[in-house]
C-alpha cells in the first residue's frame, strides 16, 4: 500500500527551517529526508502559496496553536506539485507537523477537517481562506490574517508555554517512544534518554490507560486528531502524578503527541 503521509519538525523562526523529516516523505514527494533538512520550508512550497503560508506560520507561533491545518502545494522532486494537508502543533521551540497527501473528497480528509481547531486553504492570489474553526476568538483569527511584519512585537512579547513532543511506534502494542523533545524533563522530571525505547503506558496512571489506548487506536485507524487528558508519573518513589493534556495525530511513520500541563483554574476567585 502506497504511503501518503509523513512527519516534519521545523523551527519557529520567520524562515521556518526544516529540522526533521520522517522516511515516508520519499514515497510521497520523492525527496530523501537529508535532502530537505536545513532548508527553509518556503523553498518547497508553491510560490503562489508563500504569502498565505507566512501568515499561517506567523499565527501558529504568535498564538501557540495546538492543532491548525492548512491545505497547500508541496514540491515533488520530479518538479510536480503535490496537494498537501498539514496539521501544525506549536511545541515550545519547534513546530511539529503531520502531513497528508490531500484527497479533498476522502473520508480521512473530512475527519481531519472535523477534528482540528481550525482549517485554512491557500488561495492562488495569496490569500488565506478560513474553512472552519472551533470557537476561536475574533481577535485571534484577525492575527492570522496579519502579514507578519511585526513578528517580534507580536510573538516574543508573549510567554511561551512549555510543551514536549513524543513520537510513538504505532506498530507496537506498547506504543514505544522513539523520539521525545528534551523539554520533557522540565515538565515531568523524565530525561528524554530514559523515555526513549519505553512504552508510553509505563508513565501513565493505570486508570487512564484504557481510555488513552482506545483514543490512540482511533487516531491510528482514521488519521484523526485526538485530544487527550491523562496523569503522568513524575515521582516513582512517592507515586506522584502530573495532569497533562495532549494533541495526537498519526502517520505511517508514527503517532505524534504534543503535550502540555493541564490548565488549572481557581473557580472560587
Amino acid at each position: 500500500m502506497k504511503k501518503n503521509n509523513f512527519i516534519t519538525i521545523f523551527d519557529n523562526t520567520p524562515s521556518a527551517e526544516f529540522l526533521y523529516f520522517s522516511d515516508s516523505v520519499t514515497e510521497c514527494c520523492g525527496w530523501e529526508p537529508e535532502e530537505l533538512v536545513g532548508r527553509a520550508c518556503y523553498e518547497m512550497y508553491h510560490p503562489e502559496d508563500h504569502k498565505a503560508l507566512r501568515r499561517f506560520h506567523f499565527s501558529n507561533v504568535a498564538n501557540q496553536k495546538m492543532s491548525s491545518m492548512v491545505s497547500y502545494k508541496f514540491l515533488h522532486k520530479n518538479g510536480s506539485w503535490v496537494p498537501m494537508d498539514t496539521i501544525v502543533s506549536f511545541c515550545y521551540d519547534v513546530l511539529v507537523t503531520t502531513n497528508y497527501v490531500s484527497g479533498q473528497d476522502s473520508f480521512e480528509h473530512k475527519m481531519r477537517v472535523n477534528s482540528v481547531d481550525e482549517v485554512f486553504i491557500c488561495q492562488p492570489e495569496g490569500t488565506l481562506q478560513l474553512a472552519g474553526a472551533w470557537n476561536d476568538k475574533q481577535e485571534r483569527m484577525k492575527m492570522t490574517m496579519e502579514d507578519g511584519q511585526h513578528w517580534a512585537d507580536l510573538v516574543y512579547s508573549n510567554p511561551i508555554e512549555k510543551r514536549f513532543c513524543l513520537i510513538l511506534n504505532r506498530f507496537t502494542d506498547a506504543l514505544t517512544i522513539v523520539f521525545t523533545s528534551k523539554i520533557i524533563e522540565d515538565l515531568t522530571g523524565v530525561p528524554s534518554s530514559y523515555a526513549i525505547g519505553r512504552s508510553v503506558f509505563e508513565f501513565i496512571r493505570e486508570r487512564d490507560i484504557p481510555a488513552l489506548q482506545t483514543q490512540l487506536d482511533m487516531t491510528i485507524e482514521n488519521d484523526l486528531v485526538i485530544r487527550l487528558r491523562f496523569d503522568w508519573l513524575v515521582d516513582y518513589e512517592q507515586q506522584k502524578y502530573e495532569s497533562l493534556e495532549a494533541i495526537a495525530s498519526s502517520t505511517d511513520d508514527g503517532v505524534v503527541m504534543v503535550i502540555r500541563l493541564a490548565p488549572r483554574f481557581d473557580l472560587n476567585q
